[in-house]
């Protein structure tokens, strides 16, 4: 964090509040030709005869939504992969250790059964997300639904950052997807055999004062099969 401009109280320094009541107080931080990206915190004091009560603040220099969240995090990711053996690894950039015990994926990757081969993908969110969701799609692009099965594999809210610029997060599919039975009950049964993609969506933080529409990112990865579903 850095030093940040001093707040300026629009409505007045001073507030009266009854007993048990409450006020709103406004407050403005000037960002003003700070550098994008730039941090201000602080604290704001309520200061009264009987004591005083400090309130954390925190401000922006920028639009925090144009941050990016999903990014290579030094290793060409998000990307598909396959558990290997001791001797296998993913290659990461120059200085960057590889991932040891996987094999990378492209399109036209062959699961051939999921649940003892099953699909992993490997992600670096560089930034907070406000949901994580990764979907199941056909070869066409679209949400798997036949037989009343739910695409959405995994959706999380409250999404933390990666701890460091090279460390990343993985998940690992067994080809099952779930649905709702006829007695309502939520089960899980097998996708069909046939040639998929995975989505990952993030939908990205905004600040409490930010009036714009809610920005997302997507990656999609590429197709891949499944032989026994």
């Amino acid at each position: 964090l850095t030093v940040g401009p001093a707040a300026t109280f629009p409505g007045g320094t001073s507030v009266t509040i009854p007993a048990g009541g409450s006020a709103v107080v406004p407050v403005s931080l000037n960002t003003a030709g700070a550098p994008t990206g730039t941090l201000f915190g602080g604290w704001v004091f309520a200061q009264s005869s009987s004591g005083r009560v400090g309130v954390p603040f925190l401000a922006f220099a920028g639009n925090y939504q144009a941050l990016p969240v999903i990014t290579g995090g030094g290793c060409s990711l998000p990307t598909l992969a396959k558990f290997g053996g001791a001797n296998d690894s993913i290659t990461c950039d120059s200085g960057v250790a590889p991932i040891a015990g996987l094999t990378r994926q492209g399109a036209g990757a062959v699961y051939e059964q999921p649940k003892r081969d099953p699909i992993v993908v490997l992600y670096h969110f560089h930034h907070q997300s406000a949901n994580y969701t990764r979907t199941l799609l056909d070869a066409a692009g679209n949400p798997v639904t036949a037989g009343g099965r739910i695409p959405t594999l995994e959706s999380v809210d409250l999404v933390a950052r990666n701890s460091g610029p090279t460390s990343f997060f993985g998940a690992v599919w067994d080809g099952t997807l779930a649905f709702t039975s006829g007695n309502g009950k939520v089960q899980r049964k097998a996708a069909p055999g046939g040639v998929y993609k995975l989505r990952i969506t993030v939908t990205k933080v905004k600040a409490f004062n930010d009036t714009s529409a809610t920005g997302t990112e997507t990656w999609t990865s590429p197709a891949f099969t499944l032989r026994n579903g």
